[in-house]
C-alpha cells in the first residue's frame, strides 16, 4: 500500500481467532513509516457500548412507565374534584394535588366575587373571609395563563397575603370571567404541564361547584338571595358599623293576586325584585333576598342611618310611582319598610326589623320605619 504511494491508510484482518485492524501513516519528517494495531473485539469489550445502551434504553422504559404512571394519578385525583360540593373539600383536594404533583412552599387558594370585587380566603370549614376589594384586578389575568414572578413583581393581592418569595400566579376563569385564584409558592419553576392539567381540571369543577351552590342559594323566580343565603351572610357582619338590614313587604299582595290573578303577582314580584337591584347596587348591596312570598329583605352599607333611611325611602318611591304591565294587564302598588342598624345576634338584628315594618303598617302603610331603640 505504501509503495503504491498511498501515505495513509487502515487494514483490517483476521489473525488467530481474532479480528485485528492496523493504521499507518508515512506523513513524518524523518521519513518513518508509523503503525498502530490492535483487536476489534478488544475496542468493543473495552468501550462498553453494548452496556451503555442497554441501560439507556432501560432508563428510557423506566422513565416512560414513571410517566405514564404519574399522569394516570393525576388524572384520577383530578377527576375527583368533579364529585366535590363543598368549597372547603374544593379547597383541601386542591392541596392535596399540588402535595404530591409539585415542589412547593406553600398554596393560597382565593375567591372572587365578579359581582362586588371582593377576594375571599377560604378556611378549612368552608367560612369566607374578605382580603381584598378590587374591580381592577381581575383585567391583569389572562384565561390559561400561568404567572411565575418574584415578591417585588407580586401583584396587590399577593401581597395582601404575604406571600414572600418566588411564586406561580394560577387564575381560574368561567364562561362570565376570574373565579379563582390560587398563588403556588415555588422557589424553582416547577412542571408547566402538571400546573396546566391542575389549572384546566379545577375550572371546570370549580364552575360546576360554583353554580351548583348558586342554584342552592338563589330564588329561583327573582335571581336574588334566598333566606338562608342572607343570614348567612348577616351572620358575617354582625356588629360591624354602618351596616344595615331592612326587611320590606309589598303591601296588600292578596288583593294583588284575588284582583289580578297569580301570575300578575308573580310579576310584581319580579318587578319589586328588579327595583332592588336598581336601587341598591353593588357595592352598596351586600345581599338583597326574597324572604318569602312578597317580603323581601336587604342588607346594606350605608353612610349613617339618615343615609339608610334615606337609600330604603327611594325605594318605596320608586316602587309607588312605577306602573306593573302583565297581559295586557297594569297596576300600581307600594311597600312597607322596617330598617335597623346590624346588632350583635341574627335574631335580635332580624326582630328590630321586623318590629319597624309592623309600625309602618300600623301608620298606614307605604312608609319606611327607622328602628333606632335599643
Amino acid at each position: 500500500m505504501i509503495q503504491a504511494g498511498e501515505t495513509r491508510g487502515t487494514y483490517e484482518y483476521y489473525y488467530q481467532n481474532k479480528f485485528k485492524i492496523a493504521s499507518y501513516s508515512t506523513n513524518s519528517a524523518f521519513n518513518w513509516v508509523f503503525i498502530s494495531g490492535t483487536d476489534r473485539s478488544d475496542i468493543l469489550s473495552t468501550s462498553h457500548q453494548f452496556s451503555l445502551t442497554g441501560v439507556i434504553l432501560a432508563s428510557l422504559v423506566l422513565i416512560t412507565i414513571a410517566v405514564n404512571y404519574l399522569l394516570h394519578n393525576l388524572n384520577q385525583n383530578l377527576g375527583k374534584l368533579n364529585g366535590i360540593q363543598d368549597i372547603a373539600d374544593y379547597k383541601s383536594h386542591l392541596r392535596l394535588l399540588f402535595d404530591r404533583f409539585c415542589f412547593h412552599q406553600g398554596v393560597q387558594f382565593c375567591l372572587y366575587d365578579q359581582q362586588s370585587g371582593d377576594f375571599s380566603v377560604v378556611d378549612y370549614h368552608g367560612n369566607q373571609q374578605k382580603v381584598h376589594n378590587s374591580c381592577t384586578l381581575q383585567q391583569q389575568f389572562k384565561r390559561g395563563e400561568l404567572i411565575y414572578t418574584s415578591k417585588y413583581y407580586a401583584d396587590e393581592l399577593a401581597r395582601k397575603l404575604k406571600i414572600s418569595g418566588r411564586h406561580y400566579t394560577i387564575p381560574l376563569f368561567n364562561d362570565s370571567g376570574l373565579i379563582a385564584i390560587i398563588y403556588l409558592q415555588a422557589k424553582l419553576p416547577t412542571r408547566q404541564m402538571v400546573l396546566k392539567m391542575i389549572q384546566n381540571y379545577g375550572e371546570l369543577s370549580l364552575t360546576n361547584l360554583l353554580l351548583n351552590k348558586t342554584m342552592l342559594n338563589k330564588d329561583v323566580m327573582t335571581n336574588l338571595d334566598n333566606k338562608l343565603t342572607i343570614r348567612a351572610k348577616l351572620d358575617s357582619r354582625l356588629g360591624e358599623q354602618n351596616t344595615f338590614f331592612a326587611l320590606m313587604d309589598i303591601d296588600h299582595f292578596k288583593r294583588i293576586n284575588d284582583r289580578l290573578g297569580h301570575h300578575f303577582g308573580d310579576a310584581v314580584i319580579k318587578h319589586t325584585a328588579k327595583l332592588m337591584k336598581k336601587s341598591f347596587p353593588i357595592p352598596k348591596a351586600i345581599s338583597l333576598a326574597r324572604y318569602g312570598g312578597e317580603e323581601f329583605c336587604i342588607l346594606f352599607n350605608a353612610n349613617d342611618e339618615n343615609h339608610a333611611y334615606d337609600m330604603c325611602e327611594m325605594l318605596r318611591h320608586m316602587v309607588e310611582t312605577s306602573l306593573v304591565e302583565f297581559d295586557g294587564k297594569q297596576t300600581q302598588y307600594h311597600v312597607s319598610i322596617g330598617i335597623t342598624n346590624v346588632i350583635e345576634t341574627q335574631h335580635a338584628t332580624i326582630g328590630r326589623a321586623d318590629k319597624a315594618l309592623r309600625q309602618a303598617k300600623s301608620f298606614g302603610r307605604n312608609q319606611v320605619i327607622l328602628n333606632t331603640f335599643s
